[in-house]
């Protein structure tokens, strides 16, 4: 097993780019990827070809040499290999636990070209979910789910995911059968003991509708409140960071349990804005919907009143910290005044 090296010196490298330049360093980065123990999954030339999330045309070029390394059993350090195709095909999450909206953020060449060339192989990435090694299954599961691989062996892993011993393997199916859509079997959908709690909670919101107990948007809030270090531990395994997965569950609240949420993420704003800015993130999405400038002029009044728990609580944030005392984005994302003073004054002049 391995890749093409006579494909591999046929591509005109240094006609492609990464962030620092030509790419012409690729192929030995590449040849390197293939040594067992080389570590070079670690080299910052790897990541330059996704350097904060960015996608090159060297990007697009070097992934089916990347997958068949990832394919090879000989392969050290496949799970971080596979993290990073995975990243390549949809770099940052969006704000939807939905494959397809992942797929609708790539909207350059060379964004679509990663994406492409991940999800054209998903036939041979399937053989990855029965691995020995539990992280390469899990890594290959979150892979698929997340570039919508909905084939009955993605689905199959799923299930032998949800019954696995491993709560990380177990936290990763929850999240993959969120992602894709495909709602778990009833027997999974009982509440659980930690620590599998984030993952169910996740699945609740999303797939319980009207049944979805309050505890499980207390667990998910959790993830914006406190250090989860034990989460962040399986990020791998996830699709993304804890608190993101959080935020972009909690925007699908359903609305007989929107006042049980935004107790929970105003008592959250009260411990000041390091969470706090995060919790109004969400509290906003969930009564005022995606962000939209023309918002503010359009406010419901029960819009209103939501609006109107804030500057008690965003008031008494010491902004300074956030390097001076900077307008809040995320209230003028909506067309809102972006202090508390201004924002309790324009409240009253509506009510």
């Amino acid at each position: 097993m391995g890749f093409d090296r006579t494909a591999l010196s046929e591509i005109d490298w240094q006609s492609l780019f990464h962030a620092y330049g030509p790419a012409t360093e690729v192929p030995s980065l590449i040849e390197r990827l293939a040594i067992p123990g080389s570590g070079a999954v670690n080299d910052e030339l790897l990541w330059s070809m996704l350097h904060q999330g960015s996608r090159y045309d060297s990007t697009v070029a070097a992934l089916p040499f990347l997958i068949d390394i990832a394919l090879d059993p000989n392969t050290s350090d496949r799970v971080v290999l596979l993290e990073f195709i995975r990243f390549s095909a949809m770099s940052f999450s969006g704000d939807r636990l939905d494959w397809r909206a992942q797929r609708e953020l790539q909207r350059t060449a060379s964004e679509r070209g990663c994406w492409d060339a991940v999800t054209q192989r998903h036939d041979e990435l399937r053989v990855l979910l029965t691995d020995p090694d539990s992280g390469v299954a899990a890594s290959s599961l979150v892979l698929l789910s997340w570039t919508g691989d909905d084939h009955f062996n993605t689905r199959e892993g799923i299930d032998v995911g949800l019954r696995s011993g491993d709560w990380r393997t177990r936290l990763t199916a929850y999240l993959a059968t969120t992602v894709l859509g495909h709602p778990p079997g009833m027997e999974f959908m009982a509440e659980p003991a930690e620590p599998d709690r984030f993952g169910w909670a996740v699945a609740a919101l999303r797939f319980d509708e009207g049944r979805c107990p309050p505890t499980a948007i207390d667990e998910i809030c959790l993830a914006i409140e406190q250090d989860q270090t034990q989460l962040n531990e399986a990020a791998f395994f996830s699709g993304d960071e804890p608190e993101h997965v959080a935020k972009m569950a909690l925007r699908e609240v359903p609305h007989e349990l929107r006042p049980h949420a935004s107790k929970t993420l105003l008592r959250i704003m009260d411990s000041g804005w390091v969470q706090g800015s995060q919790a109004l993130e969400v509290y906003l999405a969930l009564w005022l919907g995606e962000p939209a400038t023309s918002k503010a002029e359009r406010v419901t009044v029960e819009e209103h009143g939501a609006l109107e728990a804030l500057p008690p609580r965003i008031g008494t944030w010491d902004l300074r910290r956030r390097g001076g005392r900077q307008p809040l984005n995320e209230l003028s994302a909506y067309g809102l005044p972006d202090s508390p003073e201004r924002l309790e004054a324009w409240l009253h002049s509506r009510r």
